[in-house]
């Protein structure tokens, strides 16, 4: 037997992404003696995780012997899984690269010389959850 809820809404806290769990109702009228009634049809939950992480903060740009060096703080998400860099150069952004967790700068030696180069950067956690950009950094090279 359970704990008696009384009052709605009912929220557990106890379960965990990648957990299922299943629950029924019942209406206690009376504790002593005890009287219910039946259970509700049981309903069951695939308990998964929808947030997004925190956006990576701190990316900035600096030019280092004909590339573009890429530099960020490091994500405090405790389920981060990447980082993924974007580029943009007066178009949308597209994906240059997908980093591992534990790295928090890049050289680009693919950025052309006199082009302006505008970056932003992600983090994805272990559920695939993607946060939105980071503020944008720009960079060019002489």
């Amino acid at each position: 037997m359970g704990v008696p809820i009384l009052k709605p809404p009912f929220v557990d806290n106890a379960v965990k992404p990648g957990e299922t769990w299943c629950y029924v109702a019942r209406t206690e009228v009376s504790l002593d003696p005890l009287i219910e009634s039946r259970s509700t049809n049981e309903v069951c939950v695939d308990v998964r995780d929808i947030t997004p992480p925190a956006p990576p903060v701190g990316l900035s740009v600096l030019p280092r012997e004909g590339k573009l060096e890429l530099t960020w703080s490091p994500s405090t998400e405790p389920d981060l899984a990447r980082y993924r860099l974007y580029r943009a150069s007066g178009g949308a952004p597209a994906r240059l690269a997908e980093l591992p967790k534990t790295v928090t700068n890049y050289l680009d030696g693919s950025a052309e010389p006199g082009v302006t180069y505008y970056y932003t950067l992600t983090a994805v956690d272990e559920s695939g959850n993607e946060s939105t950009p980071s503020s944008p950094a720009e960079g060019r090279l002489p």
